[in-house]
């Protein structure tokens, strides 16, 4: 009876050491696919995301940003800064951004003057489609300005300047809705190639380009974020 006692308690703890070497071997087995899982998370490369581009822009185009969110608000101070010391203060002063980006750069340099000044400088925004030579009228005038020009001084805004011909339009449109004292030219990136004697009197960045080159500026109202972009064309 001793000895079949004593055999089948050394039976029981064969099989509980048997059991207990398949839970460590199992659990072995998870910790070493939970260590292979986390390794391979670090080794895997990180992407960097790049801001998204319109459809209209294919992959041959090689793609520099030449100024980001930070960036932008810095220039865009500078330059509001500028206009205010140029003008002497707020005094008769009003702001019309150029649709369809020229206009929330506008209010953006109206709302830092304002901050500055301790008085509103009203925004507006013009729509130049009727007056420009390259394309016909499409729509109705979209142009919103709920204040004298006559006698003020217009800081004119617009993204980009290149050939001059749309500060042109810009300047026809304008003179519909009276006659300024001034008209002062603000531009957040002037890129060259002029066809006509028009230059920035505010400028935030001038950029060497070529013929083919396209500037992108991207917007929060409409792009979700602000950058501007330089795409040259590739070989």
């Amino acid at each position: 009876m001793l000895v079949w006692t004593i055999s089948q308690t050394g039976l029981k703890s064969q099989i509980l050491l048997q059991k207990c070497a398949a839970r460590s071997a199992k659990w072995a087995r998870q910790w070493t696919r939970i260590w292979l899982m986390r390794w391979k998370k670090r080794l895997r490369p990180k992407l960097k995301r790049i801001p998204s581009l319109p459809k209209s822009h294919n992959l041959s185009h090689m793609s520099a940003v030449l100024l980001d969110s930070g960036d932008m608000k810095r220039t865009l101070g500078r330059m509001a800064y500028e206009i205010l010391e140029a003008n002497q203060g707020a005094e008769d002063l009003v702001v019309v951004g150029v649709l369809r980006r020229g206009y929330p750069i506008a209010k953006r340099l109206a709302f830092t003057m304002t901050q500055v000044e301790g008085t509103t400088i009203p925004c507006g925004k013009l729509d130049i489609r009727a007056f420009r030579d390259d394309q016909p009228l499409v729509g109705e005038d979209l142009s919103e300005i709920p204040f004298e020009v006559t006698g003020k001084t217009v800081i004119l805004v617009d993204e980009v300047v290149y050939t001059g011909r749309t500060v042109r339009s810009a300047l026809n449109a304008l003179m519909k809705h009276g006659r300024p004292k001034a008209v002062r030219l603000a531009v957040l990136v002037d890129r060259g190639h002029r066809e006509l004697p028009i230059e920035p009197n505010f400028l935030g960045r001038k950029v060497e380009t070529e013929a083919t080159d396209h500037i992108v500026v991207r917007v929060q109202e409409f792009d979700g974020e602000d950058a501007v972009i330089l795409e040259s064309a590739g070989a």
